[in-house]
């Protein structure tokens, strides 16, 4: 029997014939198959936008073939240059452009899931490589069963034979033609970068292996390999495996020049062809690196850097000297690889090190800092780095942890498809956040995971922002407390970890995904405890036995390794409520909390409210009400009372969950309840809001009081999922009030203050201490309560939730104490260094929350006419208290006469430095930064001084200069100081350039911020000749992040085609990504510029930003740059169009970008028309008579009614 299957093959054979400089491959590729029954077709995958394929055999016999293109419907023949572009300005031509290939003749009502299960069709179930099975294979199979049968036993069933299966050999020959997507070929010119050597390496560990070679792109579809590589003689080839050949020369009589040299790896292990990966040029001299002392690492790190075409004409003596230089850096970047896998090891006990050797190349222009292959790490070759870069120490080190973890992990553990591809991210999350805690602490880990959790929810659910904050009372029913919201609208992607469709490789691209497996992963671990790491060992064990074709490698199998790892049932229905609404779901909880105090029956009183408003709520002014049956109230006669719990016809907040059965139309988004609907509320629903989504779940709340502290539990379910009041008892005595004795408050110390203004005996409330819920939670508490947590409280969460708490509460503080507690946290070394930097933002923040007095900075009358003006002495404020601290703390330590020199080998004091003068930048008075700032910060840039400092000061002199951008000035006031600084900087970054040209970077990025806020003019720049080549990569990207910025001045709109079309003509693939990423990020926001593009006034601009978009939909090769170019097509146009009442679902329109053949799909879907319409039709017909009823046109209407 004939059957089509998508196959898994066991081995595959590749060679390639590289051409380097030409930028070509010539390849060959042998795949070894073990059906269990007679395949028909066999689909593969391989871009026909790059790869052509010249013939294919299978079993040495001639097959059949059909090569499909799975993108790019553009015209043929466009010119690539921007400088070649002809922008059109007829309108009727763009339209009839978009409704040939976007709406593919006229059929508009293409939905959403049709669009993606063609994807899915072509990419996953067949492949754009269909080759057909020659029917003499069929029958040689036969005959070979048949007669190993007859030897075997004649007795024997038939199945037994099918399962052992027979294999099947598929050869092709293909030609790489194209290298714009998963190749990148460096060629250096006489004008850029002339002694940069050429080399070529590949960049598709999480992207599309067959833009290269044809293969098996499925995860499930896991094999061994063997690599032949043939290079010209002046190179070398690095690539997964165990290099059995190298350098074996090709020359035989009848081609005696041969210059090609061979080189072969072989790959034991299976590994995914995401695994597969090579880079080619000068790394013909590999560096070793002995392992410290201590550490029993049995694995080899081999070291690849290239050289440089130049080296290789110096002498001996010269070259010795540059390789222990090029050593020496890889030395003091790479010394920690040995400690990372000694830490790996130890977290995988029962999954040794898959491959014999680690291996490290370090690339020119790399598309992303790094890159994790089989047993290989393609890293950027800014990672290099001398002992005296600080901040790059700690990068460097987190990058390669997470380059060898994704090596280790990501590419030999089994998952079924892309959508769980969150599992191998999370892992890889695990091994480094060990790492980091062992190396550089648990502070710092934790900080780490506190960033990614505020990236998260700044992407994925910014649905609102807090303003402003006054008096503190209940939430519930109150409109004259609490946070004064202001609505954000994004159009950011949001899907769910485990979405139940199809992901393409760009929507998998989206960072803030990545963090969330993150976070998600750590809450699992905690949650599981120490049997976590048997849990990782048992889940990577999982292997494939010949011909079958996949497991059950997806997050439900995860999930249930998870529950059956905790012995107690309500943990295992914790996991499962978990990962149903964090790994299921998109958004997260925002929950409020107001505390109270009752001093009569010494009762603590909290009030937590999941809040579900959508953003279009609050801007129609929806407040926070109760929706659920109150439990009681913390404070008397400040709440109204709570309406009914609404029914199902309310249309807020009017939505459910659907049944897991039940699918959803829009992934990770709860289905909408029918307004109209009448059906009875179903037991066991949850009520969600149009936007957030109601959790259920355990909270822990930590209570510290003054001779007792305990963790208290909150369950939220049923009816107490939205609203729960809890009433707990307070057993710690009330303390002695010691305002009665009069003392001059100012000589008290801060300990002294907390003790006369504390009123009850609670100090401290913490709601979520672990962050399982990742939203840090809005509280409400006193200022004595929050200092308070800011001092007693050891976690770094903790702390940072304080000093948030005290920013909150703006300039109603006490003068004495938030000032003073911000300033011993900055001055107090026991603080982590990031604690003390945020304290630092906070004292800037409360600083600028009320006007400076002149008196701010000291507290002596002025006579000798300084700029400071004369004033009197009298009680400073807590605004003037807070700017002192800042100010103080670097004049009374760097300060003398002149700015002394720098001293970096006190690392907290240098990154407190850095910390300080960014926060003193952002001090306002008026809206305006006070003279003194900006004589700070250009004194600090005049006098700076590093030739006694044996460390760097390019990240220090950066930070600074990027001060300069926070600075606003009046228009009365001259900039021109301001501007000779940056400008000398950047002349000077030129001349003697920076470590990464890092000074240049901040000096263009000051400028931009500078001419935004209208100090400088938008002539005193140019950032067009940093966009060019010659310039360093992250120069040209600073360059152009500024162009996209200045888009929101009028003045600067016309140019959005332009500087859409330098970041299409830009070389560097990760320059390309970053820029357009960037780009699509700040206008999902919504900003106000959009509404130029939207009304369509110059018409040449949108008719060429919207053309240049839709040519890179169609025609660019980089699936993650059609992704995000659809995304920034529909921040632009799409929220407009739905709002105008046409059709907002993009994917209606611009489906272009999948990667599918339209004409087939279209011609299913039109067929599925006709079908449904033939149906319709036959409903007229008379089953008395048989006959069809034919209706006129004219007489339809009348008929209906």
């Amino acid at each position: 029997k004939m059957e089509n299957t998508r196959l898994r093959p066991e081995h595959q054979w590749i060679h390639f014939r590289v051409d380097i400089t030409g930028g070509k491959m010539l390849g060959r590729t042998e795949l070894i198959y073990a059906p269990s029954g007679n395949p028909s077709q066999i689909g593969l995958n391989a871009d026909a936008s790059q790869i052509k394929i010249l013939g294919v055999k299978i079993d040495n016999v001639e097959a059949k073939f059909v090569h499909n293109q799975t993108h790019g419907f553009g015209r043929p023949g466009e010119a690539k240059d921007s400088s070649e572009r002809k922008f059109t300005a007829d309108r009727s031509v763009q339209f009839t452009r978009e409704q040939e290939y976007f709406r593919l003749d006229n059929m508009r009502h293409l939905k959403d899931a049709d669009a993606r299960a063609c994807e899915r069709a072509a990419i996953e179930e067949r492949g754009e490589l269909l080759i057909d099975v020659p029917t003499e294979v069929g029958k040689r199979r036969n005959a070979i069963k048949m007669k190993k049968k007859s030897e075997i036993d004649l007795l024997s069933n038939d199945k037994k034979i099918e399962s052992e299966g027979i294999p099947i050999v598929v050869s092709i020959q293909f030609l790489v033609f194209k290298m714009e997507y998963g190749i990148h070929v460096v060629k250096p010119t006489q004008e850029a970068y002339d002694n940069r050597p050429i080399h070529m390496f590949t960049y598709t560990s999480r992207g599309r292996p067959s833009s290269w070679f044809p293969c098996n792109e499925s995860h499930s579809a896991m094999c061994t390999y063997e690599l032949v590589f043939d290079i010209p003689e002046p190179y070398s080839v690095v690539a997964p495996g165990t290099c059995t050949k190298s350098a074996a020369p090709l020359r035989s009589d009848q081609y005696p020049n041969n210059p090609y040299r061979q080189w072969k790896f072989e790959i034991g292990k299976q590994v995914t062809a995401r695994g597969i990966g090579f880079a080619a040029g000068p790394f013909g001299e590999k560096i070793t690196i002995d392992p410290p002392e201590g550490i029993n690492v049995k694995v080899a790190l081999e070291i690849y850097v290239p050289w440089e075409p130049k080296h290789k004409l110096l002498g001996r003596i010269k070259r010795e000297n540059l390789f222990a230089r090029a050593k020496r850096r890889v030395q003091n970047t790479c010394a920690c690889v040995f400690r990372i896998l000694d830490s790996y090891s130890l977290s995988l006990a029962e999954n040794n090190y898959p491959f014999r050797s680690c291996k490290l190349v370090f690339v020119h222009e790399a598309c992303s800092s790094v890159e994790a292959f089989a047993g290989m790490g393609l890293c950027h070759i800014d990672l290099l780095h001398e002992s005296d870069i600080i901040d790059q120490v700690y990068e460097s080190r987190r990058l390669l942890a997470e380059s060898v973890a994704g090596a280790w992990i990501r590419h030999t553990s089994w998952i079924n498809s892309l959508k769980d591809e969150w599992i191998l991210d999370g892992l890889v999350a695990i091994l480094v956040d060990r790492y980091i805690r062992e190396s550089l602490g648990n502070n710092a880990a934790t900080f780490l995971a506190r960033k990614a959790a505020l990236r998260v929810c700044h992407f994925e659910d910014p649905t609102y922002r807090k303003e402003k904050i006054k008096n503190s009372g209940s939430l519930i029913g109150d409109t004259d407390s609490g946070w004064r919201t202001v609505a954000i609208k994004t159009t950011h992607p949001r899907y769910p970890l485990s979405y139940n469709g199809f992901l393409s490789i760009g929507e998998l691209a989206v960072p803030s995904r990545k963090d969330k497996a993150c976070l998600v992963m750590l809450a699992l671990q905690n949650m599981i405890g120490k049997s976590f790491r048997d849990l990782m060992n048992k889940y990577m064990k999982t292997k494939l036995s010949p011909g079958e074709t996949s497991k059950a490698g997806d997050t439900r199998s995860f999930i249930k390794y998870c529950k059956k790892s905790r012995s107690y049932q309500d943990e295992a229905a914790d996991i499962k409520i978990y990962a149903k609404q964090y790994i299921d779901n998109t958004n997260f909880p925002r929950l409020h909390v107001t505390y109270d105090f009752c001093k009569k029956g010494k009762n603590i009183l909290l009030e937590l409210v999941q809040d579900t408003r959508s953003a279009d709520e609050v801007i129609k002014g929806r407040q926070l009400g109760a929706v659920g049956p109150r439990q009681g109230s913390p404070r008397k006669n400040t709440a109204r009372r709570p309406s009914p719990r609404p029914t199902p016809k309310s249309k807020s907040p009017g939505v459910r969950i659907r049944r897991t059965s039940t699918p959803n139309r829009h992934p990770g988004t709860p289905a909408r309840l029918d307004a109209k609907s009448t059906r009875p509320e179903k037991k066991g629903s949850k009520d969600l809001g149009k936007k957030g989504m109601m959790f259920e779940g355990k909270l822990n709340i930590k209570i510290k009081e003054l001779d007792r502290g305990f963790v208290k539990t909150v369950q939220f379910q049923g009816t107490q999922s939205y609203r729960i009041v809890e009433k707990i008892r307070c057993q710690s005595s009330k303390p002695r009030n010691q305002r009665r004795k009069r003392v001059a408050e100012d000589t008290l110390s801060l300990d002294d203050l907390l003790k006369r203004r504390i009123e009850n005996p609670v100090c401290w409330v913490r709601i979520d201490p672990e962050q399982y819920w990742i939203r840090p939670v809005v509280m409400l508490q006193d200022e004595v309560m929050w200092i308070y947590q800011l001092r007693k409280e050891k976690d770094i969460l903790a702390q940072l939730d304080a000093i948030q708490g005290i920013k909150m509460l703006g300039a109603n503080v006490d003068p004495l104490l938030s000032p003073k507690a911000l300033e011993d946290t900055m001055q107090d070394r026991n603080y982590f260094v990031e604690v003390r930097i945020a304290a630092a933002q906070a004292a800037a923040a409360l600083a600028s929350s009320g006007r400076l007095s002149k008196s701010s900075g000291s507290n002596q009358r002025v006579t000798d006419g300084a700029d400071d003006g004369d004033w009197k002495t009298g009680t400073l404020t807590a605004t003037d208290r807070a700017f002192d601290s800042l100010h103080d703390y670097l004049k009374n330590r760097y300060y003398q006469n002149v700015w002394k020199g720098n001293d970096f080998s006190d690392l907290q004091e240098y990154f407190m430095k850095r910390g300080v003068i960014r926060a003193l930048s952002k001090v306002k008075d008026k809206n305006l930064t006070p003279t003194k700032v900006v004589n700070v910060i250009l004194g600090l840039l005049k006098d700076n001084d590093n030739t006694r400092n044996k460390y760097s000061d390019t990240y220090y002199l950066s930070d600074v200069i990027r001060s300069l951008g926070d600075i606003k000035i009046s228009h009365t006031e001259s900039s021109e100081e301001i501007w000779d600084a940056i400008e000398r900087y950047l002349n000077l970054d030129r001349v003697l350039p920076s470590y990464r040209n890092l000074i240049s970077c901040a000096c263009l990025e000051a400028s931009c911020s500078l001419q935004l806020a209208r100090v400088l003019s938008l002539e005193k720049i140019s950032y067009d000749e940093y966009c060019t080549y010659p310039n360093y990569d992250g120069v040209r990207l600073t360059a152009l992040q500024c162009k996209i910025r200045l888009l929101s001045l009028k003045e600067r709109v016309e140019r959005a085609p332009e500087i859409f079309a330098t970041i299409m003509d830009e070389k560097t693939p990760g320059v390309r990504r970053k820029a357009l990423r960037f780009w699509t990020e700040k206008w999902e926001r919504q900003p106000g510029v959009l509404s130029i593009f939207r009304t369509e006034k110059p018409v040449e601009v949108v008719t060429s930003l919207r053309a240049l978009v839709w040519e890179c939909l169609n025609d660019h090769s980089d699936v993650e740059l059609r992704y995000t170019a659809r995304r920034l097509y529909y921040a632009i146009w799409g929220v407009w169009q739905r709002g105008r009442g046409e059709p907002g679902r993009l994917d209606e329109q611009i489906f272009l970008h999948v990667q599918m053949k339209p004409s087939a799909a279209m011609r299913r879907w039109y067929k599925s028309q006709e079908d449904l319409k033939k149906s319709q039709r036959e409903r007229c017909r008379d089953n008395r008579v048989g006959a069809v009823i034919k209706v006129p046109a004219r007489m339809r209407s009348s008929i209906r009614r």
